[in-house]
């Protein structure tokens, strides 16, 4: 069967397309329907502005890395691929908008908030203490944010090195939660 597309899907597609281009202060919604052939009214009935739009697409593509999650460290493998993706967009959003949440921001809460859901659906509702759960709460917001300055940075490192480092750093208490052991070697 042929998988077909909402209007949702096709807004969030023009939006990463768009993305690659520009930078996000310069996209307006506007552009977005027109690229996709939808009206501005149509992408205000989806999505309440641009930042809820990158959240969105941050998330799918997010839940998508998730599915084929073997372990923590290939689900954060796949969480820094997706912010190299949407490298454009990371980089573009280190110039603040007044009085609107910090991309970043939105993106990092976005992360915990998937991981959060993904870790509880794989594991015993006993094990998730409110200490177990407060250290996967920081643990992978600070992952998220290491990722994004990594990436603005332009480091060089890779993003398995990256990855490496984060495991190196997580609370003793979380490694047999998330069945993951720590690097052995860091480059």
């Amino acid at each position: 069967m042929i998988e077909r597309k909402g209007t949702k899907q096709l807004i969030a597609e023009s939006f990463v397309e768009l993305l690659g281009s520009a930078k996000i202060k310069d996209i307006t919604v506007g552009d977005i329907a027109r690229n996709c052939g939808v009206s501005s009214r149509t992408f205000y009935y989806h999505f309440a502005d641009k930042f809820e739009l990158v959240e969105y697409v941050y998330e799918m593509q997010l839940r998508q890395a998730a599915q084929s999650w073997g372990d923590y460290r290939s689900l954060l493998l796949g969480s820094v691929g997706i912010v190299e993706s949407l490298g454009t967009y990371v980089e573009h959003s280190t110039e603040s908008v007044p009085g609107v949440i910090h991309p970043l921001d939105r993106m990092a809460d976005c992360s915990v908030r998937v991981y959060r859901e993904i870790i509880e659906e794989r594991l015993d509702p006993e094990v998730l203490t409110d200490k177990v759960l407060f250290e996967l709460y920081y643990y992978n917001y600070l992952t998220l944010k290491a990722y994004m300055d990594w990436t603005i940075s332009s480091s060089g490192r890779s993003g398995e090195c990256l990855v490496d480092y984060v495991l190196a750093c997580m609370p003793p208490d979380l490694e047999p939660i998330l069945n993951c052991g720590k690097a052995t070697d860091s480059q």
